[in-house]
């Protein structure tokens, strides 16, 4: 795997005006956790099939298929 650039690092750096340890901590577990995130969601949609769906997609498929709030189906 390529490291990021120095150049990339240091703009970054500058920008975030880090005054402690901690907060350079901080950014990185964020950073991490995004970058872990990414390598997940790339994963599923590679090797599954899967795409993310978001909670609106999932209320209408309900809504079309007739399946209530507590998972059962309407009858017709």
């Amino acid at each position: 795997m390529e490291k990021p650039p120095k150049e990339m690092l240091k703009s970054y750096v500058d920008s975030q005006h880090f005054s402690s340890t901690t907060e350079i901590i901080d950014a990185m577990t964020e950073m991490f956790r995004d970058a872990l995130q990414q390598v997940m969601e790339s994963e599923l949609d590679t090797e599954l099939g899967y795409k993310k769906v978001s909670g609106c997609q999932i209320a209408v498929s309900k809504t079309r298929l007739g399946i209530t709030a507590t998972g059962t189906r309407k009858r017709r």
